[in-house]
């Protein structure tokens, strides 16, 4: 899944049981230009985890990546941060002018 719609990104949010961590390496860093290696590092532990992920990455495809995990090229970080009952963990880098 590329995109959420609003109500989509709430089902997937609320429907998780264990909630849902929201990982976003902001704009600078392009995690798709990420080492192979890395990349299975990330899904080796995400594929481990009760939890379902919500990755802001910058391609429509993510080759590999564990079922438990949703990407999207824009996440409306507000909305999701929004949602305390159910987002358990948020991993996200922030820059003096981002």
């Amino acid at each position: 899944m590329n995109q959420f719609s609003f109500q989509d990104l709430e089902d997937y949010i609320n429907g998780a049981e264990h909630g849902v961590i929201y990982f976003n390496m902001g704009s600078i860093i392009k995690t798709e230009s990420f080492p192979t290696e890395i990349m299975n590092e990330f899904f080796q532990a995400f594929s481990e985890l009760p939890h379902r992920i919500l990755w802001k990455w910058e391609s429509d495809e993510m080759s590999g990546k564990p079922e438990n995990v949703k990407i999207s090229r824009w996440l409306p970080q507000f909305d999701i941060l929004s949602n305390l009952y159910n987002v358990k963990f948020l991993y996200t880098l922030y820059y003096t002018f981002s």
